[in-house]
């Protein structure tokens, strides 16, 4: 008759509510202080045949009441049949906070949550957080890159974007396309941001700017961001909707300024439909139908005189589509870049000002760079104030459509899966001195460190390349101008402002045009 095996002594038990497997060692259910050693069980044997015998690593439910150090371990099932190791479906630990609590440290100080949960749980971790709620959120690089490139069909982004902004964008937008159909719309929308037409636009922005800069304060301390945000919205107006109206410009700039200063407040009418007919909200909704019809206004005259060949987003859709795109969906695809391309490129420059000016020596060494035309210095700037200050810590959640190997978790279909880029870019790991602004990091043609400010694989944003374009033209434009300086007081902290992490302070300089600096 065979015996259980002796029990060894512990100062504390507790009881695992996965009651799969008893112990090898002290026969009692996982969750004392041999939770992690192998487990037996007996599967009945054919008629005739010797018994089998399968092994199991079982990881710990519930950490925090065990003796182990709190993070999962990998947990792999083996059998005399098979020989592959295949990790059990289970997802990686994460708080036991409430899903509003955690909802609420996401979205008022996600920088420190997430470090938080990183240093605990290590790098994949299970948040329960609104809209999306069950998530793993993920901060290996090499996890992340296989995220990007993995297979369309299993991983939907489409499906994360309509949990947020889903109503808002249109049910043609490119955002919440995912598959075959997400690909066949894709292709006709990157003809407008990319070599030639991308370029055409240098005279256009630099214009912008420079009209803009002439009434900026002189030597007097003011915040940056809304003058970018004007900034941006002009660039924005002639870009991609090529408005030759000088009226409805004038009111496209006004509603878009309103319409895409939505907070958080905003956002939750549109995932509740039935706030839109009280206060704010309705408001709101008012603004946006105007903001549609304009755009319908735009359409229609771009259709009457198609002769110009005009490089704006608008122009170049409507000759290489035909009539393959409805008013309708190029409608939803207006909306999706003027809500990806304003708030985000306005505030990663307000950014790179912000570290420029606060940077010791940055500011002298960038004027001379740029009165050089060494262009590839500005990028260099560009890409590191887009690292040390990623105007969002996570880009693109999937939702999975069949389990997935991640990091050692066999993840269950259904799954929200989030790369969590704010971690990479700021760890020590790859980047020595991570919280020093410093360009050089990205001079040379040496290997780069992982960097993933839009994303990546087919879901990359599409608009990528032209937001640093515009942004290079704008900080050379600027320098080349005049001298900035840093405005007394402290420094901007991150702020999280819905989607985006904006300078606390509006990025505070001083400006003295180039031609009194010398005086």
């Amino acid at each position: 008759m065979r015996t259980a095996p002796s029990r060894p002594r512990a100062t504390r038990r507790s009881r695992c509510p996965r009651r799969r497997f008893r112990c090898s060692r002290c026969a009692t259910w996982p969750c004392t202080t041999c939770c992690s050693l192998p487990t037996t069980r007996t599967a009945s044997p054919p008629t005739g045949t010797a018994s089998a015998t399968a092994t199991a690593t079982v990881p710990c439910p519930t950490p925090t009441s065990c003796s182990s150090t709190g993070r999962l371990r990998r947990a792999s099932v083996t059998s005399e049949e098979d020989d592959v190791t295949t990790p059990v479906t289970t997802l990686p630990p994460g708080p036991r906070l409430p899903a509003a609590l955690q909802t609420y440290l996401l979205w008022r100080h996600p920088e420190r949550f997430l470090n938080h949960c990183r240093q605990r749980y290590g790098s994949l971790f299970t948040l329960r957080a609104y809209p999306y709620g069950v998530r793993v959120d993920i901060t290996e690089p090499a996890d992340i890159r296989a995220v990007f490139k993995g297979d369309p069909k299993v991983f939907h982004a489409g499906e994360g974007i309509a949990a947020a902004l889903g109503p808002m964008l249109g049910d043609h937008s490119l955002l919440r396309l995912d598959e075959e159909e997400h690909h066949r719309q894709r292709r006709p929308m990157m003809r407008p941001f990319r070599g030639e037409t991308m370029r055409s636009h240098h005279d256009e922005i630099v214009a912008v700017v420079r009209d803009n800069m002439r009434r900026w304060p002189i030597d007097r301390p003011f915040a940056l961001h809304p003058r970018i945000r004007e900034i941006t919205i002009d660039v924005i107006i002639r870009s991609v909707l090529g408005s030759q109206d000088p009226t409805r410009q004038a009111e496209l700039r006004r509603i878009l300024a309103e319409v895409l200063e939505m907070g958080v407040a905003e956002m939750l009418g549109w995932r509740w439909p039935v706030l839109g007919l009280y206060g704010p909200w309705r408001r709101h909704r008012r603004m946006f139908a105007r903001l549609e019809e304009l755009l319908h206004e735009e359409v229609r005259a771009h259709r009457r005189d198609q002769s110009a060949d005009r490089p704006d987003v608008l122009s170049v859709l409507l000759r290489t589509s035909g009539d393959e795109l409805t008013d309708a969906m190029i409608r939803d695809h207006l909306v999706t870049l003027l809500i990806a391309g304003y708030e985000t490129t306005s505030t990663a420059l307000a950014w790179t000002f912000e570290c420029v000016v606060n940077t010791a020596g940055l500011t002298r060494t960038l004027t001379e760079r740029v009165d050089a035309g060494d262009e590839e210095y500005v990028e260099a700037v560009v890409r590191e104030s887009l690292r040390i200050r990623p105007i969002f810590y996570e880009v693109s959640p999937r939702r999975l459509t069949a389990p997935v190997v991640i990091g050692g978790y066999r993840l269950p279909a259904g799954t929200m899966v989030t790369p969590s880029i704010g971690m990479v870019h700021r760890s020590a790991e790859h980047y020595p001195e991570p919280d020093d602004f410093r360009p050089e990091r990205w001079l040379g043609k040496g290997q780069q460190p992982p960097w993933f400010p839009f994303g990546g694989g087919t879901r990359r944003c599409l608009g990528a390349d032209f937001a640093l374009y515009e942004m290079r033209l704008t900080l050379a434009t600027v320098m080349a101008a005049g001298e900035l300086r840093p405005a007394p007081g402290p420094r901007d902290k991150p702020r999280p402002r819905h989607v985006v992490i904006v300078p606390s302070r509006g990025a505070r300089v001083c400006y003295r045009p180039r031609d009194r600096a010398a005086e």
